[in-house]
């Protein structure tokens, strides 16, 4: 699976993250837990960013250990293979 393929299922998965999921509760707010996240990194991080940050690195660590060696090193081509995925998921 191409960075690309996975960066977008992780961010389907956090658009599908509950309402509860963001820390914004205000109607005028993000509208889903992705919004919140990229105004997050627009505009300054909430108290508790790390735990989205670490929540979204668990997720990219799943997807990665599914990958066969040979997938991994066809697609990645890294030995920063979470950097690179979470850097991509932030670009976004």
């Amino acid at each position: 699976m191409e960075i690309e393929k996975i960066a977008g299922k992780i961010i389907k998965q956090i658009v599908n993250f509950p309402e509860e999921a963001r820390q914004s509760s205000s109607e005028s707010g993000p509208k889903t837990s992705w919004d919140e996240y990229k105004e997050q990194i627009q505009y300054g991080e909430y108290d508790s960013f790390d735990i989205f940050q670490e929540t979204i690195e668990s997720m990219v660590e799943d997807e990665i250990s599914d990958l066969t060696e040979e997938e991994i090193n066809y697609s990645l081509l890294s030995d920063h293979r979470l950097a690179n995925i979470s850097f991509l998921i932030m670009m976004v």
